[in-house]
């Protein structure tokens, strides 16, 4: 019975930092928000909440950049979310449940960036 318990203890541990420590919340080193995903296909509800992360983490990584087009973090941020619901529904309508490669949630993350923030060359 103990081994059961510390099995299936295990199990859930895993489970939650690969899902949630690991993949869909380090953006340091990440360029796409494809690298914020290890095992494919992607469920197209943990995309769309990992790319609104994304985009704050690409308004604040910015920062100096947006400082020098006279704007901050807070309004790239605002920007975003105001245009959020919008750009889902442009971008994201005809986007398959499970997306199955690195390179469409490339694409969708791209096009989802160039809606939501009204600042063309932000590094992401």
């Amino acid at each position: 019975m103990k081994y059961i318990i510390t099995s299936i203890l295990l199990f859930v541990i895993y489970f939650s930092v690969n899902k949630y420590g690991v993949s869909a919340n380090s953006f340091d080193d990440s360029s796409n928000v494809s690298d914020a995903f290890n095992i494919y296909p992607v469920n197209l509800v943990d995309f769309k909440l990992t790319l609104v992360k994304y985009i704050h983490h690409v308004c604040e990584k910015n920062e100096e950049r947006l400082t020098q087009m006279k704007s901050d973090v807070s309004e790239c941020i605002s920007a975003h979310d105001l245009a959020k619901d919008k750009c889902e529904v442009k971008v994201l309508r005809l986007a398959p449940f499970n997306i199955e490669n690195k390179e469409d949630l490339d694409e969708y993350g791209q096009d989802y960036k160039q809606c939501t923030l009204p600042y063309k060359n932000l590094v992401g």
